[in-house]
């Protein structure tokens, strides 16, 4: 009875994909569009997070369910996504899509990271030998944070400033 009234539900099981259930849709003359388009925006978002990205930006969506050889106009399209956000496993926000799960995620890792940023931190003296004057900078903030992200272009020095940061802490007898 589920597959009778929406066979695009294959999806939902590790291993099927999109084109399979929509073969078995095709084969079994299942033609209602919005089911479809509903299984391939979850099956885009599902690739796109498997890929590393947390969302898409809206407007990369027609073109990859044009690749699916779904055939939908822009207009229809629109409808059918506004119209089902929040009813499947995806949110549109601020022009972006993205899988519901992974918008929670995101909000409980910053809760956790909130928490932890106001946690006390005993101080220990940073290891800064050969180091610039902003990677010096970075390694004395992350030694007094419980919380550090460390970003930067490459060649900026992200991996020596790990490294003396990795030193501070061996030196200060914490492994």
């Amino acid at each position: 009875k589920i597959l009778a009234a929406n066979p695009y539900r294959l999806i939902e099981v590790d291993g099927i994909s999109f084109k399979l259930a929509d073969r078995c849709a095709m084969r079994w003359g299942f033609t209602n569009l919005e089911a479809r388009v509903c299984a391939a925006v979850t099956h885009i978002l599902n690739e796109a997070r498997n890929e590393g990205h947390s969302y898409l930006p809206l407007h990369n969506i027609p073109d990859r369910i044009a690749h699916l050889s779904v055939v939908v106009n822009n207009r229809d399209l629109e409808t059918i996504l506004c119209e089902n956000d929040h009813k499947h496993e995806w949110t549109i926000t601020d022009g972006r899509i993205a899988l519901t799960s992974l918008i929670q995620y995101e909000h409980e890792i910053a809760s956790d990271l909130a928490a932890r940023v106001t946690d006390p931190v005993d101080p220990i003296d940073p290891v800064i030998d050969d180091l610039m004057e902003d990677q010096v900078e970075a390694v004395k903030q992350a030694v007094a944070s419980e919380v550090f992200i460390l970003c930067g272009s490459p060649g900026t020095g992200k991996t020596r400033s790990v490294k003396a940061l990795i030193d501070s802490f061996e030196s200060a007898g914490l492994h």
